[in-house]
């Protein structure tokens, strides 16, 4: 069954969940020079009034495929599913099928502008919804598989126009059913969990790659009887394994799950505590589920959605119980933060959010005076300049002096040039690298690629800095890329140690470029020989360096022991990158044979 959140029971509706997002850079002008700063004042969301659809409805989820096309999904007391369309700066309601007399729309999840897929509940029927839009017009899916005589639809997510999945219950156990190339096939669950349990959410990073969320119920079921606790399921290659999530308390779920990449994604969901709810946030990195604090909101709270822009930034939306609001909270360089929202109500919440880019967005949810959907609309300058790549944090080494990265960014207005600037600390307060180009992407050559890794402190920011034509300057914001430390050569190796063959010496170059060979006939080196030796590109042999020493440079080893088999001889190299920077390999041995 559904999981069922405390404003739920209390007003007897169904809990249903969201789709959250983002923040954003927009300048400020001063002096000629616009210099981007991050915001979430309460300007940056307003109210927009919907359009009438009956005497009761409300919203559950939202999504974008441009600025200027949307659509939202949600219900009505009346018992049908709500269909919002949002086209060239108007929300339209439009007709949902006729499925029965009692049904409802949780998810929503567009691939493009004219294919779509919304899922729910046909409580007359005790099954699952599946609507398809298609060139403008939403059909029933019919052809689905048997998976139940009573079965809810609670999640929806497309990695292609190709290939997806939703996931929901069926006969109180989760289910999950897959779409490939135009037909649906069900995928046994029944395994993972033998309690009660359902799913809430699916996201996929790739056609081979997943994550469903939920919760399952332990003992009694109800508030106050047995044990409530989430569900993390993960897909790779066509497998579902269940994976234990961290602890959240006695009586718990999760509602929605969200990814930015493979290896890094958040989910949210609420837990009781001390009477009331508290927000749950975890955070997977790496491989890693950990739970996060949420910050401070009130009493009686929780998230329905998350959504995060970058491994950086990204929004999470839910509801305060004790203030009767909807809440939005803010990630930013590691912190979530609940931001101010403006009154819609006396009592309202938010259930689903979704961003088309980072500078708009829309979240959707239900005002419990005017009984009506809410629609926020999130709206912020585009920044004049918004860096590309690299990436924040991006990390170099001196094997990238052979090829050289490339330096973008996006304009938002027209610039007669730009100007990348490096520097060691933040403020740029002294920038010793600089880089002129009139158009908005530059590969930088390796002279000045090597000026830049040159720069002390292991860490670089730089900046793109565009000129008009009226010689007023814009200012993006910074990035910074990460230096890294110079290696000693790897797998060392000498193969071929007899008089009777010539040894030949292996390493991994780990970015150098020239080296120095050292032999010993002890530890200490009382007697030795170095020979050096310097290649032109570490990346070359696929990073790998070989080497057959000449007889008379094996001779000369062989003297060091006096040509005695069963000699241990010693050796170790040094080495130097592109950069100059130096390091040495940990002393080793071979013995002499014969």
């Amino acid at each position: 069954m559904k999981s069922i959140n405390l404003r739920s029971i209390v007003k007897g509706i169904l809990q249903v969940f969201t789709l959250a997002t983002l923040l954003l850079c927009f300048p400020l002008f001063s002096h000629g020079i616009d210099v981007p700063t991050l915001s979430t004042q309460i300007s940056d969301w307003k109210v927009v009034v919907p359009p009438n659809v009956s005497s009761d409805w409300w919203l559950n989820d939202v999504h974008f495929t441009s600025p200027d096309e949307g659509w939202a999904v949600g219900s009505d007391m009346d018992g049908f599913g709500v269909l919002l369309h949002y086209s060239n700066g108007t929300w339209t309601n439009i007709p949902s099928p006729i499925l029965s007399s009692y049904w409802y729309l949780y998810d929503v999840y567009f691939t493009s502008s004219n294919d779509g897929w919304a899922v729910g509940y046909d409580g007359t029927n005790h099954k699952g919804v599946l609507l398809h839009y298609l060139n403008g017009s939403w059909t029933t899916t019919v052809n689905l598989p048997d998976i139940g005589t009573s079965c809810g639809f609670y999640g929806v997510h497309f990695p292609s126009s190709v290939q997806g999945w939703v996931v929901g219950a069926c006969d109180g156990i989760g289910m999950a059913i897959h779409y490939v190339d135009g037909s649906w096939s069900a995928i046994d669950l029944s395994e993972l969990i033998s309690d009660w349990w359902w799913l809430n959410d699916v996201y996929f990073t790739s056609p081979n790659e997943g994550w469903a969320v939920g919760g399952t119920d332990v003992g009694p079921y109800g508030i106050g009887g047995g044990i409530r606790r989430g569900v993390l399921l993960h897909c790779l290659n066509g497998s579902w394994t269940m994976i234990s999530p961290p602890n959240a308390g006695s009586y718990w779920g999760i509602n929605r799950v969200h990814f930015i990449s493979s290896n890094e994604g958040w989910a949210v969901g609420d837990t009781y505590y001390n009477g009331g709810k508290v927000g749950v946030l975890f955070h997977y990195l790496d491989g890693l589920w950990t739970a996060i604090r949420p910050p401070n909101v009130s009493s009686d709270w929780g998230l329905s959605d998350v959504h995060l822009t970058s491994s950086n930034e990204g929004w999470g939306v839910g509801w305060d119980d004790e203030n009767l609001r909807g809440i939005i909270i803010h990630y930013q360089n590691g912190s979530w933060t609940n931001i101010n929202l403006p009154d819609v109500s006396m009592n309202w919440e938010l259930k689903g959010v979704h961003f088309v880019s980072p500078y708009e967005g829309w979240a959707v949810g239900r005002d419990w005076v005017n009984n009506r959907g809410v629609l926020l609309k999130y709206s912020v300058p585009i920044p004049a300049i918004t860096l590309q790549s690299p990436s924040d944090n991006a990390p170099f080494g001196a094997c990238s002096l052979y090829s050289p990265p490339t330096f973008s960014c996006t304009a938002g207005e027209t610039f007669k040039g730009y100007e990348i600037q490096f520097s060691s600390d933040n403020s740029f307060s002294l920038t010793p690298v600089k880089v002129k180009t009139t158009t908005s992407e530059a590969t930088i050559t390796s002279s000045t690629w090597k000026r830049v890794l040159s720069i002390p402190g292991g860490t670089v920011y730089w900046r793109v800095v565009g000129t008009r034509a009226n010689r007023t300057k814009f200012i993006s914001e910074s990035r910074s890329i990460i230096i890294e430390p110079p290696q000693a050569v790897g797998n060392l190796n000498i193969s071929f140690t007899s008089k009777g063959s010539l040894p030949e010496l292996f390493w991994d170059n780990n970015c150098n470029t020239k080296f120095k060979v050292w032999f010993g006939s002890d530890e200490q080196f009382t007697k030795k020989k170095t020979f050096a030796f310097n290649i032109t590109n570490p990346n070359d042999n696929e990073g790998e360096f070989m080497k057959v020493l000449t007889f008379g440079q094996w001779m000369a080893i062989r003297k060091l022991v006096g040509d005695v088999s069963g000699s241990t001889i010693y050796w170790y190299v040094e080495s130097w990158d592109g950069l100059k920077r130096y390091n040495k390999t940990d002393v080793i041995n071979f013995v002499l044979t014969d």
